[in-house]
């Protein structure tokens, strides 16, 4: 396991976003880490990730 650089930020939009602006944020949120350095976290963004990774039906 790596050790996280400080500092960092995690975007945690719970259940409030999905979809299309779910994606905006994901893609908002690579361009700050990419411009800044800073490592960025989501949990539900990971989540989704994943478990598109092991269906072959699910549509989000």
């Amino acid at each position: 396991m790596r050790k996280v650089r400080t500092p960092f930020l995690i975007v945690n939009p719970k259940s409030y976003l999905y979809g299309e602006k779910s994606l905006e944020l994901a893609k908002a949120a690579d361009r700050v880490a990419e411009d800044t350095g800073v490592e960025i976290f989501s949990p539900v963004l990971l989540r989704i990730f994943v478990t598109l990774l092991k269906t072959l039906k699910i549509l989000l």
